[in-house]
């Protein structure tokens, strides 16, 4: 489950620059390998490694969509995710982005979730809401508040700093329907490789969450980008 801007693990995308009707476009491809794939705090691998790539379209006007894949240790081993928005400036110092997120689990239907977002962003700073009306087969609504800060620390290495609030509708660990995520990471690119390393955890308890899924976790990543 791509976050699409306040990502703990980023992965730099380039491409080269196609021309549609006198206007800009990019269009870029990436892969990366990463030891657990953790979505807002939660293994979706069994704290195994994943293979994960994507396809990315953005216009100069502000436009983007894409789709992106991750292998899952449920519903068929497959997570598809599909957005689209629009990212813009309010001023010269602040920024924005709207759009919709949808979550397609092929070998589980009943976890399909449509999330809409929108996300302001000041000197390094990322706020983000997440709204769906049916959260991963709750059948209730929830929200994903967010704040990110990212900075580079000195050349080529960037510092990323995260904390996200699950806020649902029904239980999702017992009888905890909120939970708090958060992480760190540093990012390089070597080589034409981009590498990551971080920690990830969550406030679920292990007797809640019944298994070790929301516990704390050292996440290596490595990824190239086309």
């Amino acid at each position: 489950m791509k976050n699409l801007t306040t990502a703990v693990l980023a992965f730099a995308l380039t491409a080269g620059a196609v021309s549609v009707q006198a206007q800009q476009t990019e269009i870029s491809a990436n892969i990366n390998l990463v030891n657990d794939y953790k979505f807002r705090g939660i293994s979706q691998t069994d704290r195994n490694r994943a293979l994960q790539g994507g396809f990315d379209y953005n216009h100069e006007s502000g436009a983007y969509a894409g789709v992106w894949a991750s292998t899952i240790e449920f519903a068929d081993n497959i997570e598809m995710n599909y957005y689209a928005g629009y990212a813009g400036s309010l001023t010269s110092t602040v920024g924005y982005d709207v759009g919709v997120l949808v979550f397609e689990y092929p070998g589980l239907s009943a976890l399909d979730t449509v999330e809409v977002y929108g996300a302001l962003n000041y000197a390094g700073f990322t706020g983000k809401v997440s709204y769906t009306d049916s959260y991963f087969g709750t059948r209730g609504h929830a929200y994903y508040w967010e704040l990110g800060y990212g900075a580079e620390l000195v050349q080529n290495l960037t510092l990323d700093l995260h904390v996200g609030l699950t806020d649902a509708q029904r239980d999702l660990f017992g009888s905890k329907n909120d939970y708090l995520d958060y992480g760190v990471s540093l990012s390089t690119a070597v080589f034409g490789l981009d590498f990551s390393a971080g920690l990830i955890a969550t406030n679920v308890s292990k007797g809640n969450c019944g298994s070790n899924a929301c516990g704390g976790r050292a996440i290596f990543s490595v990824g190239k980008s086309f």
